[in-house]
């Protein structure tokens, strides 16, 4: 039963596209509009993927690089920078500038 019923769908469905051509160009637009967009999401899910592969690398090279900078010996009490750090400049808030 469920067969003769959907080989009657099916034949009205065709019947519908032969007297109304436009109904089967709207069909084919759709679908052509359905796989340029799954085309486009799966391109840019790859290119994604991609980039955060690439941020990922430079974050852990960068963090082994600054890991290797400044190297800090706890066993020291005296612990000082390896540079002079600059003077900061003092600046008086107290009184308005003109």
């Amino acid at each position: 039963m469920p067969v003769t019923e959907s080989a009657k769908v099916a034949t009205g469905f065709i019947d519908a596209l032969k007297n109304q051509p436009l109904l089967l160009v709207l069909a084919v637009t759709n679908f052509a509009t359905l796989g340029f967009v799954y085309f486009q999401a799966n391109t840019f899910s790859s290119q994604r993927q991609d980039n955060i592969k690439v941020f990922v690398e430079q974050q852990i090279e960068f963090n082994k690089l600054l890991s290797k900078c400044i190297v800090i010996d706890h066993n020291k009490s005296n612990w000082r920078p390896p540079f002079k750090l600059p003077e900061t400049p003092s600046i008086n808030i107290s009184t308005p500038r003109e």
